[in-house]
Formats: C-alpha cells, sequence, structure tokens
C-alpha cells in the first residue's frame, strides 16, 4: 500500500503515522486506499496544511464509516460483531449476507483458507467507541 501511495505524491507530503493509519484503514483493499488517501488530502488541503496527519484520516474513516452506517440494522450490527469476533472462514447464511460483502461492511480475505473480518472502520463502533 506504501508503493501505491508514494507512487502518487511525495513520501515528505504525509506523516508517517498517518499512512500507517490510512493503510490499516484501508483493510488491504485498494479501491478504499485510494478513497481514504484522496479524502484526506482533500482534508488536508482545505485545512491549509503541508502535510496530511492524523486528523485528514480520522475525517477519512469518516468519510468511510458514515454511509456504510446509514445501511446497517440492528441484525447487521449483531452478525458484525460475531464476524469481529471469531473471523470465521465461512460467512453465516451467504444468501442473506452477501450484501454486506457488496457494501464492504464485511471483507474477505483469500492469503491462505479464505476469511472474513469487518471494515476497519467500522470497528471502532463495534467495539463501542
Amino acid at each position: 500500500m506504501q508503493s501505491l501511495v508514494f507512487s502518487r505524491m511525495e513520501e515528505s507530503l504525509i506523516e508517517p503515522e498517518a499512512l500507517e493509519a490510512a493503510i490499516t484503514l484501508s483493510g488491504g483493499v485498494f479501491r478504499e486506499m485510494a478513497f481514504v488517501m484522496r479524502t484526506a488530502i482533500s482534508n488536508a488541503l482545505r485545512r491549509e496544511a503541508n502535510k496530511v496527519g492524523a486528523s485528514d484520516i480520522a475525517w477519512a474513516a469518516s468519510q468511510l464509516r458514515n454511509p456504510l452506517l446509514r445501511l446497517l440494522s440492528d441484525e447487521d450490527f449483531a452478525l458484525l460483531r460475531e464476524v469481529q469476533d471469531t473471523n470465521p472462514l465461512r460467512l453465516p447464511e451467504p444468501e442473506k449476507n452477501a450484501r454486506l460483502l457488496h457494501i464492504l461492511a464485511v471483507l474477505q480475505y483469500a492469503n491462505g483458507p479464505d476469511w472474513f473480518d469487518v471494515h476497519p472502520a467500522l470497528k471502532g463502533i463495534l467495539e463501542g467507541e
């Protein structure tokens, strides 16, 4: 993910901890990383900052999280908590819950046997942040 970022911007334009936060927030999904960086850079420009910082990544996180929250039901949150706690190899009731994959509330990882986790932008909400 660092290579993706540094192929599009100078390393000196982002604080190292902000870059790490952006990478974590992306969940390993290149499209999400592009959104995070575009949103964070826009926020930094709006602030007239010289570098993308942690507050810009936090802003990007809210821009990822808020649209997802509008789409999730109480039943979805219960399933997301289960997925976060167990990182299952199969998504329970795949026909019913495929929508969560489609909207990227749940991410599927294929590094070894496939497994699932909650999008990092939602984790704080599930942990009662």
